[in-house]
């Protein structure tokens, strides 16, 4: 999980100089992790929002932000949190996902309350049959959340 090199777990090559506290990080959607990456989570007090939550209130993340006093987010992703219904083309396609409806209301939350100052958008498994209209949505609704213009 490259999450725990942010958190200055690893190898000293590889960790963040300025590591993350682990109260510093909201897992969003994340319904598939592998044994030792749910151990490392609950470990540490990750705090793990899930989907139906994030379907029913996806603008709780950027409250949750604000509670905690934080000013600054940084959105990194994962295409496969979306659900495979939605969004077929991601590298790991998990069942149970996110709506791209719930993801575009968390975007327009976090841009609304607070300075994003950066975003990346990965596991996009390119095809000919992507919906590259709905992937350029997704993108900029990213672009815009940084872009506060």
């Amino acid at each position: 999980m490259p999450l725990r090199c942010l958190l200055g777990d690893g190898d000293r090559d590889f960790v963040s100089r300025r590591a993350l506290r682990p109260e510093q990080v909201l897992l969003c959607g994340a319904r598939d992790l592998d044994p030792p990456e749910a151990e490392y989570v609950a470990a540490h007090g990750i705090t793990v929002v899930g989907v139906e939550a994030l379907e029913r209130d996806p603008e709780a993340v950027a409250r949750v932000l604000c509670e905690r006093g934080f000013t600054a987010a940084y959105v990194h992703l994962d295409v496969d949190v979306l659900d495979p219904a939605a969004w077929p083309w991601s590298v790991c396609p998990t069942p149970g996902g996110l709506s791209v409806a719930a993801l575009l209301r968390l975007l327009g939350a976090l841009r609304a309350s607070c300075d994003v100052v950066g975003a990346s958008v990965v596991e996009v498994a390119l095809a000919p049959e992507t919906d590259r209209e709905l992937l350029r949505t997704i993108v900029e609704a990213c672009w815009r959340t940084v872009a506060r213009s």
